[in-house]
């Protein structure tokens, strides 16, 4: 909760939140088409 004294570890949590949304989204893309189906 401290980017300030945690550089690296801010570094990683936005890494981590941009990967999760990126996997929901390609989650929601990819079960869109199936559900269609």
């Amino acid at each position: 909760m401290t980017p300030a004294v945690h550089p690296t570890h801010s570094r990683f949590s936005l890494r981590t939140v941009t990967g999760d949304l990126i996997a929901k989204l390609g989650f929601q893309e990819t079960s869109k088409p199936l559900h269609a189906r």
